[in-house]
């Protein structure tokens, strides 16, 4: 009895000890460089390898080489229907959700029009403050900084007062040499249809009176209220609990939601993916659920590595548009067993060049 009432007694001790918290983790493109060569998906999901690859080495999805210098991967994903391509450039797994920091873009006139400088921003790499998120401070230049500031505090100390601007998606760099991954300089490609993308602009920056570089997105990729970004969702097909090498479902204009919750969602039963004959290599990372079709449908690439609720239409003469395809954000999120893991990721679309 004694011994029975003892064991009781441990384990109500154990029930009142505080869980550990999971650990916060953070990785920028920094560390998809110095992990490269890890093949286990131990970035919030994805193997280092996956996010980034080296000189010489295969783009994933592709059969092309990065051409020099370090590469961040070109995924591929879809939209509304919709084939796109998306770089990974920041991933944070049981992590406080990123803040927006401000950055000091020097300015000139009346309306004030930004000058061809360099930009400050307060915190680097280094600060546990950090995020590729920032919102514009416009600081008015005078005679004794026409060159520009190169500290935040410079720019605090500015004597015409700032004007807040935009949020931009600023990733810094480092080393200096990553880019986004392409066999040819600064010009990636979509790595399913090999359409022209828009690369991000490569520019200079300081932190802390030190220069960096970084890679410009843009404007308009995020929504957000005050310092705290709003989450949208990136769907990742599983089997068996392991992600699949598919096609990610973005939200609705991706563009515009660039800041994401990983879901993951298994693939329903009966469920297909589609691979054109003459990219066999892509079946690799499907578990087996990517049937043989006929070579007429090699004229389909865009529709590689997405999924169709019934593969029989793969068969039909009515192929793409006889497929029922889950390939928007409201199809996926319905499917049953979603899983919403607690890593979040930057996810920033390259727009197609126009002619």
């Amino acid at each position: 009895m004694r011994r029975a009432l003892a064991a009781i007694a441990l384990t109500a001790l154990a029930a009142c000890e505080p869980t550990a918290a999971p650990l916060a983790k953070v990785w920028t493109p920094r560390e998809f460089v110095a992990k490269r060569a890890v093949t286990t998906p131990s970035f919030g999901g994805w193997a280092p390898s996956q996010l980034v690859v080296a000189a010489g080495d295969l783009i994933p999805f592709s059969t092309r080489t990065q051409l020099a210098g370090e590469g961040l991967t070109v995924f591929p994903g879809v939209a509304e229907g919709r084939a796109l391509g998306f770089v990974i450039t920041d991933v944070w797994q049981d992590h406080p959700e990123p803040w927006v920091q401000p950055v000091y873009v020097s300015t000139a006139g009346a309306p004030p029009v930004e000058r061809d400088v360099p930009s400050v921003f307060p915190v680097g790499l280094d600060s546990t403050f950090y995020s590729p998120w920032w919102r514009k401070e416009h600081v008015p230049l005078d005679d004794d900084a026409v060159a520009g500031f190169t500290s935040a505090t410079a720019a605090l100390n500015a004597k015409a007062a700032r004007t807040l601007g935009e949020l931009v998606l600023c990733a810094i760099i480092s080393p200096e040499t990553i880019d986004v991954a392409a066999a040819v300089a600064r010009a990636p490609v979509h790595p399913l249809t090999g359409k022209a993308l828009v690369p991000p602009a490569r520019r200079d920056a300081f932190v802390d009176g030190a220069p960096v570089k970084y890679l410009g997105f843009g404007p308009g990729r995020a929504a957000f209220e005050g310092q705290r970004l709003v989450e949208s969702e990136l769907f990742v097909f599983t089997a068996g609990g392991e992600a699949l090498s598919a096609a990610a479902v973005l939200p609705r204009e991706p563009r515009a939601h660039a800041f994401v919750r990983r879901v993951e969602v298994p693939v329903p039963p009966g469920a297909r993916f589609f691979v054109p004959s003459n990219r066999a290599d892509l079946r690799a990372g499907l578990a087996g659920l990517a049937p043989e079709v006929d070579a007429a449908l090699d004229a389909f690439p865009e529709y590689a590595l997405r999924l169709a609720r019934d593969p029989a239409c793969f068969t039909a003469p009515t192929f793409p548009q006889g497929c029922d395809w889950l390939d928007s954000a409201d199809e996926v999120r319905a499917l049953p067993g979603a899983v919403r893991r607690p890593v979040q990721l930057t996810a920033a679309v390259l727009p197609e060049v126009t002619p």
